[in-house]
This record gives structure tokens, sequence and C-alpha cells, in this order.
């Protein structure tokens, strides 16, 4: 279990600090721009485990300067209060001025005490919060009309791939990661699996691994690719670096981007003289 104690060496946390204070239930609210809803499932798995409302450990609420009430941890703590006929419950009670700094420390509270966040609520937090770095990520795809999603979810708007915008990002820059989004959505226009792993980071290796006063043709890779949909060039790259590594690819397809490398340059310089550069080949264009 957590405390605010605990959370004092976050950061400035103790300036803010209220302290702990009983609270209405029906007037603790919930954040949905960088927090998912309370899930049935977990919500169940309180009961099932025995879980106590008075040993449950206190949640954490931020008052706003508007005098609401929003919840930075405990929301399933607080369904389940509500579901056992509670009326009001204890609270450690912060004053967070702003909302940034509200998601920042919801983010690091549940960081800390290893909560299991999706990265699509990580993301939304760190973007809340004015992380430098996911808010420049997520500037990117809104310059293209996309948002990050749920793992699950799958359409033309939304990417759910976070991890791996967040490897691109970090190993090749904004500049890269934001052309290998244009090339994805170039290559696969209406095509809701362009996402798939490990294909973004299989373009932005692609994309960095030529010589930076050289520019590939993106109309003969087209062409090359042609007979592949997204998910079918994923099984293609996933296949290859099975085949020649004996090993899986990763969920975040890290460890297959040099074979989905070799995979494109095969497809862009088929009946073509290769030329080679460092450990890849290519085409003059």
């Amino acid at each position: 279990m957590v405390t605010a104690r605990d959370l004092f060496s976050e950061g400035d946390a103790r300036s803010f600090y209220v302290g702990r204070q009983t609270l209405l239930i029906d007037a603790l609210r919930i954040d949905d721009s960088y927090q998912a809803k309370p899930s049935e499932n977990r919500i169940q798995l309180l009961f099932e485990e025995g879980w106590n409302a008075d040993l449950g450990g206190l949640i954490h609420v931020n008052r706003r300067e508007s005098g609401h009430l929003y919840i930075m941890d405990g929301a399933h703590r607080k369904e389940g209060a509500k579901r056992l006929g509670r009326s009001n419950m204890l609270a450690n009670v912060y004053a967070f001025p702003t909302i940034a700094m509200e998601a920042s420390f919801f983010h690091k509270l549940n960081t800390k005490r290893r909560a299991f966040l999706s990265k699509y609520v990580q993301f939304k937090a760190l973007v809340r919060s004015g992380d430098p770095v996911t808010t420049d990520i997520n500037s990117i795809l809104s310059s293209y009309n996309l948002q990050v999603c749920e793992k699950s979810t799958f359409s033309y708007s939304s990417v759910q791939t976070i991890s791996q915008l967040q490897w691109v990002y970090a190993a090749y820059g904004r500049d890269v990661l934001s052309e290998a989004v244009g090339l994805i959505i170039f290559l696969f226009p209406n095509d809701i699996y362009r996402w798939s792993s490990p294909l973004l980071q299989t373009f932005a290796s692609f994309i960095n691994s030529y010589p930076e006063n050289e520019h590939f043709n993106r109309e003969r890779l087209r062409q090359g690719i042609n007979t592949f949909s997204a998910r079918t060039l994923a099984t293609e790259i996933k296949e290859y670096h099975r085949a020649i590594t004996g090993k899986q690819v990763a969920n975040n397809g890290g460890a297959g981007r040099n074979s989905g490398v070799q995979v494109l340059l095969r497809e862009y310089n088929r009946g073509t003289h290769d030329v080679t550069f460092g450990k890849y080949s290519r085409i003059k264009v």
C-alpha cells in the first residue's frame, strides 16, 4: 500500500497535501481526459478477494480550485464502497492548482505502486501532465488527424501501438517518427491494421537506414509491396524473422525491425541491381 508519505519524495507533493478528510462518495469525480473508467471486472475482483472498505487503503483525491473533487487513485475502491451502501469514505486530499499537476501525480502514484495502467491510460496521463516527449508524439499524431487508442481498437484514425511510437521517437527522433507515420498512411490509406506490430518500427528503421542526403522512392516502395496488406506484411516480417533467427518477434516489434527492413528492401529492390551500404541493401534512386 502506498501512503501520502511515500509519495512526498516524488516531488513537492507535500506542499499541496491538505490532509485526511471524510468525503461524500457521490461528490467524487473521475477525469476521463487522462483516466479510464472503472473496470467492472476489477470491481468484482475486489469483492472476490475479500476487500474490506475500512482496511483497503485511503484513496487519493485532488480538490480543484473549482471545489470539485477528482480521484487520482482509488476509483475502483470508490465504486466498491458505493455498492456496499457507503455514503462517504476517508481520503488523502490534495490541492494541486492545475490539472497537469494532478495528472502527473496520478501517473507517479500508480507507477510507484505498480498498478496496472494500460499504455493508453499512461499516455493520456502524460499528455495531460505536459510531459514534453509524450506531448510531442501526440502533436505528431494530431498533425495526421490521428490519436492513440486502446490496444484492442482498430480504426483509420487510431494508433494502438504506443510502445512503438515511444521507441521510434527515442531511437530516431521526431522527424523520422513523423515521416514513418506519413509513409504508412501513404502505403495503406484504407487499411485499419496499418499500425500492426512491427510495422511502425520497421518503416522508421527503413527510413533511418538511408544516408541523410538521400531519400527512397515512396511510389516504388508502394509498388514493391502492393501484394501485401498491412496485416500480411506484418506476418511476413514475423515469419522472416523467425526463419533467420529462430525467435519470435516481441509484441513491441523491437527485435523484428532489422528483419522488417530486409523484407522491405527485398521488395523494394526486386528486379534491380542492389548496392550495399552498412548492413542493409538499397538501390540508387
